[in-house]
């Protein structure tokens, strides 16, 4: 019964201490004059009459490029 009590009143305790202590967090509010210039460039298009490749896996020229294998990468007899 008294360890109950003991944990009721501790716990108790321990949310008032952080409730006040977080009622205390002093909230500086500083503003700041922000300028935004934007300016549009021209984009001219090209028709090009390519082949375009359809890959099944999104990084297929990563992967590729990352299974080089070199001389001594390969496996020897013994």
């Amino acid at each position: 019964m008294i360890t109950t009590m003991k944990l009721i009143t501790t716990l108790f305790f321990v949310l008032i201490l952080g409730i006040s202590a977080k009622a205390q967090d002093v909230k500086n509010t500083s503003e700041k004059e922000v300028s935004i210039t934007t300016s549009f460039n021209k984009v001219e298009t090209k028709k090009e009459n390519n082949i375009a490749r359809i890959y099944k896996h999104k990084n297929h020229r990563i992967n590729r490029a990352l299974s080089f294998t070199t001389k001594k990468s390969k496996s020897k007899l013994a």
